[in-house]
């Protein structure tokens, strides 16, 4: 990733519902933030690094409000070659 131009970094940061909305879009989006911050401390350039956060909104495992749920505590990363 460090080296090839042709590769973006796509990362979104997602939440459980545990929680009002408004701070698991704010958390999303600081996981989403912190790993992109580790992708530039590791040299991938800023500019082929795309972030987004969906807070509580797309879940991997349904459930209720205020239910923890780790699974949906996560960060998507997809590494993609663009031609």
């Amino acid at each position: 990733m460090k080296n090839d131009s042709q590769v973006r970094v796509t990362v979104v940061g997602k939440t459980d519902r545990v929680g009002s909305a408004a701070a698991n879009a704010a958390l999303s989006q600081k996981r989403a933030d912190r790993v992109r911050d580790a992708l530039i401390a590791q040299a991938v350039p800023a500019n082929r690094i795309d972030t987004s956060w969906t807070g509580e909104g797309k879940q991997d495992v349904a459930t209720a409000d205020n239910i923890a749920e780790q699974r949906n505590r996560v960060v998507d990363i997809a590494v993609q070659r663009t031609y």
